[in-house]
């Protein structure tokens, strides 16, 4: 269960969080908005892991679906939408940027939460952010399913070996 959990799920969750609005339409913002709320309200509101199926599952589910539904409806209005192409266009750099250091550092949560831990962040989390940056030019030159399939092969490898060992 956990290399299901750990090879598909999360990766899967981690690329639409991540990189599916890297380019940008309606409704892959929506549900990169629907995954980040998953994300926040499972760690913040209810301090549990992501694959964690007990009473607040589909508490977080409900308000995760909630908050897409709410974004697309939002996002597909024209004015906006028309707002957010010519913002995405203009700052791509930034939102490209930003989502590869914010999937780095949230990999914090791999250690545990100590001072030094904090403080050595940025070195800590360097594989991912490499592995983030090359996911997601992947994504923006070749598709969605590149950076998803590597991320689960990626993650299904070290998985395994650490069972092994």
């Amino acid at each position: 269960m956990f290399l299901v959990v750990g090879g598909m799920f999360l990766p899967f969750l981690e690329e639409i969080n991540f990189r599916l609005s890297l380019l940008f339409k309606p409704i892959y913002l929506s549900l990169t908005s629907a995954g980040l709320t998953y994300y926040l309200v499972t760690k913040l509101v209810y301090s549990t892991k992501l694959s964690m199926v007990d009473e607040s599952f589909f508490q977080r589910l409900i308000s995760a679906l909630l908050v897409g539904f709410v974004a697309f409806i939002i996002v597909s209005y024209k004015p906006i939408k028309n707002y957010l192409i010519r913002f995405w266009a203009e700052n791509f750099r930034f939102i490209y940027y930003a989502s590869c250091v914010l999937f780095a550092w949230l990999h914090i949560f791999n250690f545990k939460l100590t001072l030094l831990n904090v403080l050595l962040l940025p070195i800590l989390t360097l594989p991912q952010l490499f592995s983030a940056t090359i996911a997601g030019y992947t994504r923006v030159a070749f598709g969605f399913q590149y950076p998803l399939l590597v991320h689960m092969a990626t993650n299904t490898l070290f998985i395994s070996l650490s069972l092994f060992l």
